[in-house]
């Protein structure tokens, strides 16, 4: 039980892409080659994060696709061009609707290189950089 305890929080001070490497390596110096089921936990860890820090209060994760709402008051400080070309740039599965003045993300799952969560982590980290420059 301690063990899981401890792994448990190491693995909540993930938050940033140096601190999931820190607290992956040394999950691995102690305990060999991590699961993929314990990676994902780590990603979703650092999603949760990032969400909250972006005030995101839905995700609404569908069979084929994901969908992110950003809130009005953090929709109206990303640049949609912005926000376009970042995403081409991170996976050519996303796709964007607007809908009561709140910005939707919209990842499909389907053939996917990565597991999900790596793909929405890095397309929060460009709105959070986008959001917070304003």
């Amino acid at each position: 039980g301690e063990l899981k305890i401890t792994i448990h929080k190491k693995i909540n001070e993930v938050d940033s892409y140096d601190s999931f490497c820190k607290v992956k390596d040394e999950l691995e110096d102690r305990f060999g080659k991590l699961s993929e089921e314990l990676i994902i936990y780590m990603y979703e860890e650092w999603f949760e994060k990032l969400a909250k820090k972006l005030g995101i209060e839905r995700v609404i994760d569908g069979k084929n696709s994901v969908d992110i709402i950003f809130p009005s008051e953090v929709s109206s400080k990303i640049d949609g061009e912005e926000l376009f070309n970042e995403s081409y740039g991170i996976c050519k599965n996303f796709r964007f609707s607007y809908s009561a003045g709140c910005i939707h993300i919209i990842l499909d799952k389907v053939n996917l290189d990565k597991h999900y969560l790596m793909y929405l982590i890095a397309i929060l980290i460009k709105v959070r950089g986008m959001v917070e420059k304003k």
